[in-house]
């Protein structure tokens, strides 16, 4: 996977201070884009030709810190919000902000739904 933190900041996406500050070789290790580990080809990295990995690879690793069911929660409504984020500085038509903005809650709704399993639960739930 590619490094994407750099990314990550200049997008000015919500990062927990873990993901700041660990080395490249880990977030390459627990990151892996959309979609929970070997699903990579059923789940697309981007949305109409532009890339959200960055907001992938923050929730990749926030899921792999796990905590609570409120952690997972953060996990998945930071990642909502970095995808806008991302959706807002690289869609230029209102047209297709639009569209991706419908996909980025369809790929809320999945994790939400069904992300459960991939989460690392430290509090004994899931």
């Amino acid at each position: 996977m590619s490094y994407t933190r750099p990314e990550a900041v200049k997008l000015g996406l919500l990062l927990p201070m873990s993901y700041r500050n660990a080395h490249a070789a880990e977030l390459d290790r627990v990151c892996n884009g959309g979609g929970a580990a070997g699903y990579g080809l059923l789940i697309p990295d981007t949305m109409y030709l532009v890339s959200m990995t960055p907001a992938f690879d923050v929730h990749d690793w926030m899921y792999h810190e796990g905590g609570t069911d409120e952690d997972k929660d953060r996990a998945d409504d930071w990642m909502l919000e970095n995808l806008h984020r991302i959706i807002k500085a690289k869609s230029w038509t209102p047209w297709m902000r639009w569209m991706r903005k419908r996909r980025a809650q369809k790929y809320y709704l999945a994790v939400r739904m069904f992300g459960s399993g991939a989460f690392n639960h430290k509090d004994g739930n899931e």
